[in-house]
């Protein structure tokens, strides 16, 4: 829950008025990378699941970051895809490291 906190104090630091600048989004996603990237799945209970895909649901969203337009975004900060894909190549903590 601690990954998930500094994750939503983080990304709420991204959110603009009106809409998200690039720098906004880019807050946005290192934050999803950063904080949710480590955390396996796996390994939540029911309660910590369901607040980790609340914060999913309402970052990782075309309005919060870039929607996916290209392959090349994988490759472009701020966008859905590259912070998905970080997300995936991030080392997940391990039972054995509580």
């Amino acid at each position: 829950m601690t990954n998930i906190r500094r994750c939503l104090t983080t990304a709420r630091g991204g959110v603009g008025y009106f809409a998200n600048g690039e720098e906004g989004r880019r807050t946005i996603g290192g934050a999803l990378i950063n904080d949710l990237g480590p955390i396996e799945r796996g390994l939540l209970t029911y309660e910590v699941s369901r607040a980790y895909d609340e914060v999913m649901n309402t970052y990782l969203a075309p309005n919060q970051l870039n929607p996916v337009r290209t392959e090349a975004d994988v490759n472009t900060a701020g966008t859905i895809l590259h912070t998905l894909d970080r997300m995936h190549k991030t080392t997940k903590r391990t039972l054995s490291s509580f």
